[in-house]
């Protein structure tokens, strides 16, 4: 008990001393009694510009010049309690101000604290806007930046198009009265058709083109006449310019004589001749990607032909990558390549402009006209037809209201295909059967919401019946029969 007495009473000398120590070191010259508020002088206009209106944030920077407020601006601190007034009971307190004056804590300086009232000094800059000039620029606010990944997500093509439900596809099968496995058993029939009627027959034409302009241009009297294959056996590049050129000088002159002919009828040999060298260009123009143009993204030279043969060989289009494609100088496929989908997809429409590859001497292949309607294949003119039937790179505008089959994001590993009828898009599909089932579902409904017309076209130039025909399962005698046995015995 008596320890406790004698550390408090020295604790209580202590305060004492610092008490005193204080008030010697306090300036001599006493401190400015605070003007009153009421009395005080109005304000003059500072170069600052004019004053800050209500409602305007101040933005207060740092002492530019270092110097420091003036004592005269700055708050008394008179009537201020010190803080070794304080009355110190218990050594916790007595060690807290002793540290306080040892760190400085302590200094009126940083105790004090702007009053509401409290007017900056010359040695403070304030930014208050664009509105005042003389105060600089204001604070900018931007909003918060998106993070990567966010800001640049994909869209589809048209913005609306987009894989179909498995209702969707449900309810198409209703409509046309198919059912999945006839879906199934039909889209192996499209790649056997594909192979037999488009690829091998494309194949035979490609290799046997010039020697028919050869050929038939010695038949009706012009000898020596030499051109070199559309493409070698091994898919190697040539440079047809001069032979473009010859067979263009020939077509123009056979035009002449049976121009010249007036109602006569032109020779068979010249009438040979002329198909053969029209056959000849509408082939080039076709493996350059551009009949009809607009389908097939940008290929190198000789792709098309190397993968057509690649793709025609066996009986069901066995190579065909839905999102690849072939090798290509002697290096694997490349996303700079087409892929099979958007190939095959061209070569469709290339078969729908020339059926059998029975090229037509006249004519634009983007728009055929026929008893049935107008087919358009590629890009679509800026006047539609009504009830039009169409193969296209992009979804149609609602009307006129047509049918066609669209080929969306060509250019990249995840085609689309949708099927558009009446200006409403009923069903679209991505991924390996894709396309082999669009174009299945449009053929069927062809069949049987057209009468088999396609445009300026129609199913039987197709020779696809073999692919429409109604599909009915056959009866397997063994395997029903050890189904039967396995379930009672």
């Amino acid at each position: 008990m008596l320890g406790m007495l004698l550390q408090v009473l020295g604790a209580l000398l202590l305060a004492a001393g610092l008490r005193d120590l204080a008030a010697k070191a306090a300036p001599t010259k006493p401190a400015a009694a605070p003007a009153p508020v009421a009395a005080a002088a109005p304000k003059t206009p500072s170069s600052l510009g004019p004053p800050l209106r209500g409602g305007r944030s101040l933005v207060v920077a740092p002492p530019t010049g270092g110097a420091e407020p003036s004592p005269a601006a700055a708050p008394s601190s008179a009537g201020r309690p010190s803080p070794y007034s304080r009355l110190i009971t218990t050594p916790e307190q007595l060690r807290r101000v002793l540290d306080e004056f040892e760190g400085g804590m302590a200094s009126p300086a940083a105790e004090r604290t702007p009053e509401p009232s409290f007017e900056p000094t010359a040695g403070l800059r304030l930014g208050a806007g664009a509105g005042s000039p003389a105060l600089g620029p204001g604070p900018v606010y931007r909003p918060s930046a998106v993070p990567k990944g966010k800001a640049a997500v994909p869209v589809a093509t048209d913005g609306k198009v987009g894989p179909s439900t498995l209702e969707n596809k449900r309810a198409l099968l209703e409509r046309l009265q198919l059912s999945e496995a006839a879906l199934e058993h039909g889209t192996e029939r499209l790649r056997e058709w594909m192979a037999s009627r488009l690829l091998k027959p494309l194949v035979k034409a490609i290799d046997g083109a010039h020697t028919r302009v050869i050929e038939t241009a010695a038949r009706i009297g012009w000898q020596g006449v030499q051109l070199q294959p559309l493409e070698g056996q091994a898919g190697q590049q040539r440079n047809h310019a001069d032979d473009e050129l010859v067979v263009a000088q020939m077509r123009e002159q056979l035009l002449a004589r049976m121009r010249s002919l007036g109602s006569l009828q032109p020779p068979a040999e010249a009438t040979a001749c002329l198909e053969a060298v029209n056959a000849y260009q509408r082939l080039s123009s076709l493996l350059r990607g551009e009949y009809p143009s607009g389908l097939l993204p940008p290929t190198p030279q000789g792709y098309i032909a190397a993968r057509v043969r690649g793709l025609a060989e066996g009986s069901c289009m066995a190579a065909f990558e839905w999102n690849a494609g072939g090798e290509w100088g002697g290096k694997p496929w490349s996303a700079e390549l087409p892929t099979d989908s958007a190939l095959v997809f061209y070569l469709f429409a290339s078969y729908l402009a020339a059926p059998q590859w029975l090229f037509p001497v006249q004519g634009d292949p983007s728009v055929i006209s026929g008893l049935s309607g107008t087919l358009y294949l590629g890009k679509l003119p800026n006047k539609l037809a009504e009830g039009y039937v169409g193969v296209l790179p992009a979804r149609p505008l609602a009307t006129p209201k047509g049918t066609a089959v669209v080929g969306l994001q060509l250019g990249t590993q995840q085609p689309l295909f949708s099927l558009v009828v009446a200006g409403e898009n009923v069903y679209a599909a991505s991924g390996s059967l894709a396309l082999l089932q669009v174009l299945l579902l449009f053929l069927h409904l062809s069949k049987s919401e057209l009468d088999g017309g396609l445009g300026g076209r129609h199913l039987q130039h197709l020779q696809a019946e073999d692919v429409l025909k109604r599909y009915r399962p056959r009866f397997d005698v063994i395997s029903s029969a050890s189904r039967l046995l396995a379930r009672y015995l």
